[in-house]
């Protein structure tokens, strides 16, 4: 007997040939918002209007090798759009029109935060696709600044080359994009997808859609402030920092101060190496991922408030925000 969660997984896709059609749900309300990036007549991605002005991000694997990106609107009309910033940190590049886009919608980011088991959407040129959040606000490392970032960890059920350039939707809004993706290595079964025991070959017949894959994508923190960046009058994506390092602390929850940049906010005020922060304007710190989270929502010219603790004495400074565009 079929569950009926399986029939409720299923009934969103509809075999064609061997291909799985794509789920829609809300695609006519949204495509309005994005534009098909091609190269050679061939999709490669897709580009969401941030600014009536027309402004678009996108992910940067998406781009040809072009100083000019060929791109198509909703209504067939082929949109020159020209690169003028990239983000290194988050990947999100920003593009503008060459001329106007008749009837674009711009689209918002999300609201910060994300749950496990959400359901968000993969942006495709042909439509949308459904992935599950699997982890949320999980530690993600930019390798050449080797900034911390959050990111999300999500279960999509598709052929992952088609994910390689893709942006992701929450409702309405601009969720993330893609950071990486890769094979999930199927440890556990979700029940609802009814899957058999292996066959004694070794290789899996299982019912329902095809096998899962993981992508990891941008946090609805990250991605709010780099379309707030790109949307402002210097189109540049500042991040918050105090100009210090850190590590767990050894003896204590909080994060200790490894080293101060010279003539950052944090020398400004006296901060020192092994000085251990403990909260953000209120907000308890625990290892440096909150320290960098908690950066990562303040905002650059600000003045916060920073408890720490020296030589196990706590101390609270007012510190003004600066800011890093790399």
């Amino acid at each position: 007997m079929v569950s009926a969660a399986l029939l409720a997984t299923t009934a969103a896709y509809a075999l064609a040939g061997n291909q799985l059609t794509v789920e829609r749900p809300n695609w006519d309300s949204l495509r309005t918002s994005f534009v098909t990036i091609q190269a050679n007549g061939i999709p490669t991605g897709m580009a969401a209007c941030i600014d009536p002005r027309g402004y678009y991000v996108a992910n940067a694997s998406a781009l040809p090798n072009q100083a000019v990106i060929a791109s198509v609107s909703h209504t067939g009309v082929t949109i020159p759009l020209t690169p003028i910033r990239n983000d290194r940190v988050s990947g999100f590049v920003l593009l503008r029109a060459n001329r106007s886009v008749p009837g674009a919608t711009p689209i918002r980011p999300t609201f910060p935060g994300s749950r496990e088991n959400e359901v968000i959407y993969a942006v495709l040129p042909t439509g949308l696709v459904r992935a599950v959040v699997l982890r949320a606000g999980e530690p993600g490392i930019v390798q050449d600044s080797k900034r911390l970032i959050p990111v999300s960890i999500v279960e999509l059920e598709r052929d992952r080359r088609e994910f390689a350039n893709c942006l992701f939707v929450r409702g309405s809004d601009l969720y993330g994009k893609l950071i990486d993706i890769a094979p999930y290595q199927q440890a556990t079964v979700v029940a609802e997808r009814a899957l058999p025991a292996p066959a004694p070959t070794g290789k899996r017949s299982f019912f329902g859609p095809m096998e899962p894959v993981r992508g990891y994508v941008t946090s609805p923190e990250l991605t709010q402030l780099v379309v707030r960046g790109y949307s402002s009058t210097a189109r540049q994506v500042a991040y918050p920092i105090l100009g210090v390092t850190c590590v767990d602390a050894p003896d204590s929850a909080g994060a200790q101060i490894r080293t101060v940049s010279p003539r950052s906010p944090a020398s400004v005020v006296g901060l020192q190496p092994g000085d251990v922060i403990t909260s953000i304007e209120g907000t308890r710190i625990q290892n440096q991922f909150d320290f960098a989270w908690t950066m990562l929502r303040q905002m650059p010219a600000s003045t916060i408030s920073v408890a720490v603790l020296r030589d196990g004495l706590p101390r609270t400074v007012s510190v003004v925000v600066g800011k890093s565009e790399d």
